[in-house]
């Protein structure tokens, strides 16, 4: 227990190396590991000094949880282990509508052929900022259905990045939320294992739904990290969606991260 609460983590980092970056065995020892902490009560005090260890050592508030560090790796999959719930009850309900609807909104011209006109794009940008605000609503709109524990993480995670790098306040908590949380899950079901399995199965025969679940979680991410779009088809438009939804998405994160001192 005394090693699972020093600083540098030096159990986990041995852990991981042994059994080996990125396998299933690493997968299931992280997940254990989350397990363990949270048994014993101390899992506030690991993450807390997981995190402002991480802070410490980044040089650039934009490469901020951009690696797969030890501590990116088990923040992670603590806010996955905790948030299994809230993650499945916020995303299946829109990823299952759009394997019901499973309509083309392509808007990369290149990938369209014969289909790419005009006003065949215009229309199927204008589905999907219909799409991005039911996603984007569905995740803001009741800030209580995010588990406590994991809300102490955001809470944590942006008091010691504020401290560093004062313009980060919220592409912090935005980069463990929406990058690491909800949009991965988005992009690519089967990545969360059993939390959206069904979901995971249904999608793979509708590419259309795919695709579309792709192009919305980039529009989220790009939300949380308040950057304009590198992508052609992306420009403008979807530009217009996240300037317009930035307050909105502000908002949510004040409200995620007012969360009473941990007691453990």
């Amino acid at each position: 227990l005394e090693c699972c609460e020093g600083d540098g983590l030096a159990l986990l980092n041995a852990l991981v190396s042994a059994a080996g970056r990125g396998s299933a065995s690493e997968k299931q020892l992280l997940t254990n590991y989350c397990k363990l902490i949270d048994a014993f009560g101390v899992a506030t005090v690991v993450l807390e000094r997981a995190l402002r260890g991480e802070v410490e050592a980044t040089t650039a508030a934009s490469t901020l949880f951009r690696s797969n560090t030890a501590t990116t790796k088990l923040v992670g999959t603590y806010t996955k282990t905790v948030g299994a719930t809230y993650l499945r009850t916020t995303l299946a309900p829109i990823i299952n509508d759009l394997i019901a609807d499973n309509t083309s909104l392509e808007v990369d011209a290149t990938k369209m052929g014969d289909g790419a006109d005009d006003a065949t794009i215009a229309s199927n940008q204008a589905a999907l900022v219909k799409w991005a605000d039911r996603a984007l609503n569905d995740i803001v709109s009741d800030v209580t259905r995010c588990p406590i524990a994991f809300r102490r993480v955001a809470a944590c995670l942006q008091k010691y990045v504020v401290a560093k790098f004062d313009s980060a306040k919220y592409s912090s908590v935005g980069g463990l939320v929406f990058l690491r949380f909800f949009c991965p899950a988005l992009f690519a079901p089967a990545s969360t294992g059993e939390v959206l399995a069904a979901e995971a199965t249904a999608v793979r025969s509708c590419k259309p739904a795919a695709r579309t679940c792709v192009l919305v979680s980039k529009m989220l991410q790009n939300l949380a990290n308040n950057m304009p779009f590198k992508e052609q088809y992306m420009k403008g438009w979807a530009d217009d969606w996240v300037g317009a939804n930035t307050e909105k998405f502000q908002n949510f994160v004040d409200l995620l991260v007012d969360v009473p001192e941990s007691d453990d």
